[in-house]
């Protein structure tokens, strides 16, 4: 770890004002540091099918796992983990604040906020017309608002809930919808199969990017918007989840439907969720 660390602050010096991200991987399973050319500059590895994850002010990464959650320092240094219940799997991982983390248990389909001992201090129940441990909810997220954005992959639907579970919005129906994101405006960003879509507050769809016909991609199978991280100046960043290997690993496109850049990760593959790098 050491040795990798060092490059990533020679890459940080050298090309300060060059766009990093991080991401999640699972080929091979992974935490990365990728510059804006594909290059892997920092990994961590010691982390089995990671999935969602978040990154606070100091650094320290909060990402899910396939049996639960680890939180762990810029470094690299595993601070805590958190385990899910026997049977069940966690897509979902976020800092909510005040020593409070939002994470998920897929079979009962249910949001936890827990503390940094693994304690559940509050449950919200999603009520998934399936018990699937893999692949019944993805990427959900607490909003400002106090409520839950939830895609519900397996039932092809994106629901937002109170604090108590209820559907208070209903954004339709998706093929496989996998991340759901609040914006400042009250806006929701949703990303399923070849589908990046904007809705407005009211939960009316305003704007829609295809990566592959927008983007001018050739012809391959599937493809899924899966992580999402809107940029101050008002681009947006996704993974595109996919096994083409043609297609980007990255797009960065704006609200023209330009695509600003693209980003091919020759080292990995199957990129899940990331977050700018700070």
């Amino acid at each position: 770890m050491k040795r990798a660390l060092a490059v990533v602050y020679l890459v940080a010096f050298t090309c300060s004002a060059e766009q990093q991200f991080l991401v999640t991987s699972h080929k091979p399973d992974g935490i990365h540091k990728v510059d804006s050319s594909g290059n892997v500059v920092w990994t961590y590895s010691d982390i089995r099918h990671p999935q969602d994850f978040d990154v606070d002010a100091q650094g320290n990464i909060f990402c899910s796992e396939i049996l639960g959650a680890k939180m762990l320092s810029p470094e690299g240094k595993l601070l805590w983990r958190y385990d899910v219940p026997k049977g069940c799997q966690n897509p979902v991982a976020q800092f909510l604040g005040d020593g409070r983390f939002l994470v998920g248990n897929e079979g009962p389909g249910k949001l936890l906020e827990i503390n940094s001992k693994g304690e559940t201090l509050k449950e919200v129940q999603l009520l998934p017309k399936n018990d699937k441990s893999h692949g019944q909810f993805r990427f959900c997220r607490k909003t400002p608002q106090g409520t839950c954005l939830a895609p519900m992959t397996a039932d092809g639907v994106v629901h937002e809930v109170s604090s108590e579970g209820e559907i208070i919005r209903d954004f339709g129906k998706f093929t496989q919808p996998v991340c759901a994101v609040r914006l400042g405006n009250g806006h929701t960003l949703i990303g399923s199969l070849r589908r990046l879509n904007d809705f407005d507050k009211d939960g009316k769809l305003v704007w829609s990017f295809n990566p592959v016909v927008d983007g001018k991609l050739p012809e391959g199978n599937k493809g899924h918007v899966c992580s999402i991280q809107p940029l101050e100046n008002g681009d947006i960043a996704f993974t595109f989840y996919h096994g083409v290997k043609a297609w980007p690993d990255i797009m960065v496109v704006n609200r023209k439907k330009e695509v600003v850049k693209s980003i091919v990760l020759p080292e990995i593959d199957k990129v899940a969720s990331l977050r700018k790098s700070l």
